[in-house]
């Protein structure tokens, strides 16, 4: 179960992902 912490955490670690490592995540979907 998330707690609101926990969920803004998470949000802000997608961000951040989303900004930074996204066509990475991207080509590691492509690639399987």
């Amino acid at each position: 179960m998330l707690t609101p912490i926990h969920v803004k955490q998470a949000e802000k670690s997608n961000d951040d992902i989303d900004d930074e490592d996204l066509p990475k995540l991207i080509m590691q979907v492509l690639e399987k």
